[in-house]
C-alpha cells in the first residue's frame, strides 16, 4: 500500500496595492482634519504666553512707579526728532522689575544706545551687548524674524545690530500729523498723549523735563482700566521697520494711535504704506499688529490686558489739530481727554 504524503502549503494573504492605498488615503483625511486642531491648540498657547508677556511687562511699569513715583518715559532724547542720539527707553528702565537685573547693571545709563560712546559700528560700544540681548518676556511666539539681530532702518543705530521686539509703548493718539515718540508740539497730540511718551533730557532722566514729564497714576484721569499702556506691534513686511525693545528711536519701541487710520493695525508695513493716508509712512511706521487671528493684544494702565478686535472703532480725521470722531481705539490711547468708552469685545 502506497503511503501517500500530503504537502501542505502554508499562504499569508498580503495587502494589495488597492488596500494600502486606500489605507493612506484614510490616515491622510484624518491628519488633515487633526492639523487645524493642533495649529489652533498651538497659537492658543501662543497667545497665552504672549498675554503673559504683556502682563508682566505691565507689572514691572507698576513696580517701576512704585519706587520713582511716575511711570518711565516711553524714551528719552536731549532735543526734537530727528538729528540728536537716544539716551534711555522705558523696556531699558524696567529691567530690573523684569528680574533682569545684571543686564541693566550692564548698561551704562550715560552713554547713548545709538550713537558714541555708547554704541559704534554694527556691534561695537559699551552698550552694544545689552542691546543686541534677546530678552524672552519681550518676544511675542506668534512673532516672526525674531531669531536673529536686525539694523534699524532709520535714525542714528540704522548701522546697528539691536535685538527684536514684539511690543511698544503707547505713546497717546495721533492725527498724522505729530507724534509723541519725539519732543514734538501739537495742540492735538500734547492733549492726547499716553502713558509712556517721550521726555525731552538727557540720560537717566526718570522724572522727566522739558516739553513733556513722566506720566503718574493720578495723571492718567480717564482711568486706568480704560487706558493703553503697551501693544503688540509685528509687521509681515520690512523686517527693519520691526520693534525693537532697546533703540529709542522714534516709532521702533513706541507707537501712536492715528485716528481713522485703521491701515495702521495692519501688521504689515509695506501694505499700510500703499494704502496711504494723512501721515504717510510716518504713520505706518507708528503701527500695530499681531499674528493672532483676529485680534491685537494690549496691556492697559492698570495690568490687565485685553484682546481687542482688529475692526474696532478708531475714529474719523479732520485735520491736524482736530477730529470729526474720536473713536474707542483712540480714546484708550490719551490719558486725560474725558472721552466716554465703550470696550470692545
Amino acid at each position: 500500500m502506497r503511503n501517500l504524503r500530503r504537502c501542505s502549503v502554508n499562504t499569508s494573504r498580503a495587502f494589495t496595492l488597492v488596500e494600502l492605498l486606500v489605507v493612506i488615503a484614510i490616515i491622510g483625511i484624518l491628519v488633515a482634519l487633526l492639523l487645524p486642531a493642533v495649529q489652533a491648540a498651538r497659537e492658543a498657547a501662543r497667545r497665552m504666553q504672549c498675554s503673559n508677556n504683556l502682563k508682566q511687562i505691565a507689572l514691572s511699569c507698576h513696580n517701576y512707579h512704585d519706587t520713582y513715583k511716575v511711570f518711565p518715559p516711553g524714551g528719552v532724547t536731549p532735543g526734537n526728532c530727528c538729528g540728536t542720539p537716544s539716551a534711555g527707553t522705558w523696556a531699558l528702565f524696567i529691567l530690573p522689575f523684569l528680574e533682569q537685573q545684571p543686564l541693566h547693571d550692564q548698561y551704562d545709563f550715560n552713554l547713548w544706545n545709538d550713537a558714541n560712546p555708547g554704541r559704534s559700528g554694527a556691534t561695537g560700544g559699551v552698550n552694544a551687548a545689552v542691546c543686541m540681548t534677546k530678552i524672552p518676556s519681550y518676544i511675542c511666539p506668534s512673532d516672526i524674524n525674531t531669531q536673529t539681530a536686525t539694523r534699524p532702518e532709520s535714525g542714528p543705530g540704522n548701522g546697528m545690530d539691536y535685538a527684536p521686539g514684539s511690543y511698544r509703548a503707547v505713546s497717546g493718539a495721533s492725527t498724522g500729523d505729530c507724534w509723541l515718540d519725539a519732543n514734538q508740539s501739537n495742540s492735538f497730540c500734547t492733549s492726547n498723549r499716553g502713558v509712556l511718551h517721550h521726555v525731552g533730557g538727557r540720560h537717566l532722566n526718570r522724572s522727566g523735563s522739558g516739553t513733556f514729564s513722566s506720566e503718574s497714576f493720578s495723571s492718567i484721569i480717564d482711568g486706568t482700566s480704560n487706558t493703553l499702556l503697551i501693544g503688540e506691534a509685528h509687521t509681515l513686511t520690512n523686517n527693519r521697520r520691526r520693534s525693537f525693545w532697546a533703540y529709542t528711536y522714534t516709532s521702533y519701541n513706541q507707537s501712536s494711535i492715528s485716528v481713522g487710520q485703521p491701515r495702521v493695525l495692519l501688521g504689515d508695513y509695506t501694505r499700510c504704506v500703499s494704502i496711504g493716508g494723512r501721515g504717510g509712512s510716518n504713520a505706518c511706521k507708528r503701527g500695530w499688529g499681531s499674528f493672532h487671528p483676529g485680534a491685537l493684544q494690549f496691556a492697559l494702565a492698570d495690568g490687565s490686558v485685553r484682546g481687542i478686535p482688529e475692526t474696532v472703532d478708531i475714529g474719523i480725521g479732520r485735520d491736524s489739530t482736530s477730529v470729526n470722531s474720536m473713536g474707542v481705539l483712540p480714546a484708550m490711547a490719551s490719558i486725560q481727554g474725558g472721552e466716554p468708552i465703550q470696550l470692545p469685545e
